[in-house]
């Protein structure tokens, strides 16, 4: 499977779909891997302080001790990422 990688860092807003901010920069950034079918992501992991809460999906989520929460190929369709607190973070992502 191909794909391209990208990140984003910073503060994650309280309340805000990263995943619908991502999908806005990856489409302003390059067209040749975004089209009007839409925006996919494969593969993502995202790296937070242990304790961090946010619902995936719609199911929310504390990240463990690691501080890191990973979801792989084909487990499931990445929809949406929603932080319950303004929050240091690192998104990493395949699409």
């Amino acid at each position: 499977m191909r794909g391209k990688i990208g990140s984003l860092t910073g503060t994650m807003a309280a309340g805000e779909n990263i995943i619908e901010t991502i999908a806005e920069k990856e489409r302003s950034a390059t067209k040749k891997y975004t089209n009007s079918a839409g925006f996919s992501i494969l593969k993502m992991a995202v790296s937070a302080a242990p304790g961090t809460k946010f619902a995936f999906n719609g199911a929310d989520i504390i990240l463990p001790a690691s501080g890191v929460f990973e979801v792989d190929l084909g487990l499931t369709e990445v929809e949406s990422l929603v932080f319950e607190s303004t929050t240091e973070a690192c998104i990493v992502y395949l699409f």
